[in-house]
């Protein structure tokens, strides 16, 4: 086994585990130094999003705004897949996913996610063909581009416009049963989404994040605040179960959801860049204050064993971790981890300059983010 690939894995769920801990264990656990960006945050933050219940969804829903255009293209677009889809499977169920279901989409960010379910499994050259016959029906007045190299391993990637003047949208088209594997059924949260499959995963996330206004305008906020140019960075579906799990445990309004999730967030990737770690367990304690132990190493004070039951006053980001742990013993030399650890650094650097311009009423970076600009410069007033 890689013992890189394995080291990311643990690396990852005690910074997450230990972010979670207040007041702090020991001096090496610290949040981070004395300019932590996080401990300044409750002093900075515009209480006034917090103590009006309503402010952040009046913020929320001017970020889920789409002009009228992106209505009617995507409408167009449509009305297209259903007449072509129905041509070659009448019995096709043809539904809308994703984010433009659930209420976090950015326009112009997020893409449409389309799923197509046929009775007879899909091969590969049937989806070429209706990938093709897609990118070449004409009398719709929408413009059809593939995107990408077009047939992606699970979607078909187009992008749509209905004039030139108007901005892209992107469209992803997944046909659900295929004759062969394209990765739907991977389910590598198993623990961090407390479900027994990926498509139940899914549904959980879905119908908490539709049934739930409070926590599809904190994950919007979230996805807002840690934009990389027009590129969202964290996952939709972390996010989701981020929300959810939090919810299910503490009362929140949308703002101290999003605020919980923005501290959390922040202290983990204050953690990550002020401390060399890695992490694994330990031999079982059979006591009767401790069942197992973390052993940690820091820069400042060497190996430290660490009881997870005084690092852990949740179970969501053990959950998370034990996940990353059990993928790479179960690949070898994997990079998600890695991957997922570099993602959560660009996020916060985002996030930080989102909070910055935000808390210092900075219209000059506002009016040049995609998706702050949306909002009337008083919402964002102290």
């Amino acid at each position: 086994m890689g013992k890189r690939g394995m080291s990311h894995g643990l690396f990852l769920l005690c910074l997450l585990v230990l972010c979670m801990r207040s007041p702090i264990l020991c001096p090496a656990f610290g949040m981070a130094g004395k300019d932590s960006f996080s401990k300044d945050l409750p002093k900075r933050w515009p209480q006034i999003v917090l103590s009006d219940p309503k402010k952040l969804e009046r913020i929320a829903s001017h970020l889920r705004q789409r002009p009228s255009y992106g209505e009617s293209t995507w409408s167009l677009f449509a009305r297209l897949l259903r007449r072509v889809v129905t041509t070659l499977y009448p019995d096709a169920q043809i539904k809308l996913e994703g984010s433009n279901r659930d209420g976090t989409a950015l326009h112009g960010i997020s893409d449409f996610d389309v799923w197509i379910d046929t009775k007879v499994a899909l091969a590969r050259e049937d989806r070429r063909q209706l990938f093709d016959k897609l990118l070449n029906e004409g009398g719709y007045g929408c413009c059809i581009k593939p995107r990408h190299d077009g047939i992606g391993r699970k979607a078909m990637k187009f992008q749509i416009q209905e004039s030139e003047d108007d901005d892209p949208i992107n469209v992803d088209v997944v046909c659900v049963n295929m004759d062969h594997d394209i990765g739907l059924d991977e389910h590598d949260f198993p623990s961090f989404t407390r479900s027994p499959s990926r498509k139940k995963a899914r549904l959980r996330a879905t119908e908490h994040v539709r049934s739930c206004p409070k926590s599809a305008a904190a994950v919007l906020m979230m996805k807002a605040f840690t934009l990389d140019g027009k590129r969202s960075l964290i996952p939709g579906y972390f996010l989701n179960h981020f929300a959810r799990r939090i919810c299910e445990h503490t009362a929140h309004t949308s703002s101290t959801l999003f605020y919980t999730m923005v501290q959390h967030f922040l202290s983990l990737c204050e953690l990550q860049e002020t401390a060399d770690w890695s992490a694994y367990p330990v031999p079982e304690w059979h006591g009767s204050r401790f069942q197992r132990m973390i052993l940690l190493r820091t820069r400042q004070s060497g190996f430290q064993v660490v009881p997870q039951a005084d690092v852990i006053d949740s179970e969501i980001l053990l959950d998370l971790w034990k996940d990353c742990v059990d993928y790479d013993w179960a690949h070898p030399g994997a990079t998600r981890s890695a991957r997922l650890r570099n993602v959560f650094r660009r996020a916060s650097r985002a996030l930080r300059e989102s909070l910055t311009a935000v808390m210092d009423n900075d219209q000059n970076f506002i009016r040049e983010h995609e998706s702050l600009k949306r909002c009337p410069e008083n919402l964002w007033s102290k």
